[in-house]
């Protein structure tokens, strides 16, 4: 589960939380952005103005939240969609009762598992020096939490980061898969990722235009089923699921030279579906199905019949779908949006009463553009890439990726 190292760079690609705990938000100087102490349970904070060596962002280590008891056990949480993530936590010493090897001993839990037994800042790094330890993990039901156990003294913190390991891959419904291509934002602004989440299979592409659609791109690609059986699995939360699956015959011309059945969670779908027959070649044809999550998964399998089965895209959305975010911390109850455009384009919207701010982050957590107002706000001249979007509205505030193209 774990990870272990030092590190004197900051803020990494692609992260979701900069938390200065104990202290304010600030810009450091590369521009990455962390925001004032938030997401915790408990503790009390300190501070010391005393210099801070071999770092260029000294205010992250002048603060810190530590672990009074008196007010709750410490702990930060986290809300996070599912999947792998690298903790990084951030230290000093900076309390000179604690300027002596064994002053200040602790145990951190990530997820209720000590992943740093006796931790002594001090004998690994000295005083005023900073100290950042790196952990992987994978949350628990859509939450990461770090906390604390005292030893000797009170345990500390000075700051967090939460950085997902694969940013562009969803980890969770819903899901757009662009099968056999490229990552590709369709006419609508949505985003349908690269291929993956497969198991088999061979990728075939077209340079025909297809017909019956807006998105002749993502019908101009396929994975078919070769030899073995090709099977698309993801994860999802209990409950039920709105299944999408896009065709295109792209490569044969008549019925009946392409004839194959679909399985959704190890039952039979459709049985002996002939693109060709119900569309005819070079024309999109989407099939609709409802599914129930199967511990934790919907998978779609393929079975050949006269010739290979095969596959241009496929969604997952929740039959009756919540807001689906990543919040860093409380939840707007009245929602927001944000969509791409397209040519270096994207739209913000918030239902919340008055206005609302939004940061624009760069995959190195660099502000690139900054709004404020109600109702719809647009950001443009962005060059492709994938962002992280900062909502703040009624006193909350939600964060989402969003790849531009």
């Amino acid at each position: 589960m774990v990870l272990l190292g030092l590190s004197f760079a900051s803020a990494q690609l692609g992260a979701l939380f900069h938390v200065n705990c104990g202290g304010e938000a600030f810009a450091d100087k590369n521009g990455h952005f962390w925001e004032s102490d938030a997401h915790f349970e408990g503790g009390s904070t300190f501070s010391s103005d005393s210099a801070i060596l071999n770092t260029d962002m000294p205010a992250l280590y002048q603060t810190e939240r530590w672990n009074d008891t008196a007010k709750g056990a410490l702990k930060y949480t986290f809300n996070v969609r599912p999947g792998a993530y690298k903790i990084s936590l951030h230290y000093a010493e900076i309390f000179t009762g604690a300027f002596a090897l064994g002053k200040r001993v602790f145990d951190v839990k990530i997820n209720d598992s000590i992943v740093a037994a006796d931790m002594d800042i001090f004998a690994q790094a000295g005083a005023n020096t900073p100290l950042v330890l790196d952990y992987l993990t994978n949350d628990v039901d859509g939450k990461i939490t770090v906390g604390f156990t005292d030893k000797v003294l009170n345990a500390k913190i000075s700051g967090i980061e939460v950085i997902p390991q694969n940013p562009y891959r969803a980890t969770a419904a819903p899901y757009r898969i662009h099968c056999g291509g490229e990552d590709y934002i369709d006419p609508q602004g949505n985003y349908w990722e690269g291929d993956g989440h497969y198991s088999n299979g061979a990728t075939y592409a077209s340079a025909n235009v297809v017909a019956n659609t807006d998105k002749s791109i993502l019908y101009q690609t396929e994975r078919y089923n070769g030899s073995n059986d090709l099977v698309y699995a993801f994860d999802v939360a209990e409950g039920a699921y709105d299944v999408k699956l896009h065709f295109a015959e792209i490569f044969f011309q008549t019925a009946g030279q392409r004839v194959f059945s679909i399985d959704i969670n190890g039952a039979s779908a459709a049985e002996n579906f002939d693109i060709a027959a119900e569309a005819g070649p070079n024309t999109a044809l989407v099939k609709e199905f409802t599914a129930n999550a199967v511990d934790g998964k919907i998978t779609i399998g393929f079975r050949n019949g006269v010739e290979n089965a095969k596959i241009s895209g496929i969604e997952i959305m929740e039959a009756s779908p919540t807001r689906n975010r990543i919040a860093t911390g409380a939840k707007l109850s009245d929602g927001f949006a944000v969509k791409a455009l397209g040519a270096g384009a994207l739209s913000i919207r918030s239902s919340a009463p008055g206005s609302f701010t939004a940061l624009v982050l760069d995959v190195h957590g660099r502000q690139v553009a900054f709004v404020k107002g109600s109702g719809n706000q647009a950001v443009s001249g962005l060059r492709p890439g994938l962002y992280v979007v900062k909502v703040q509205a009624s006193g909350r505030t939600v964060s989402r990726r969003i790849p531009v193209l």
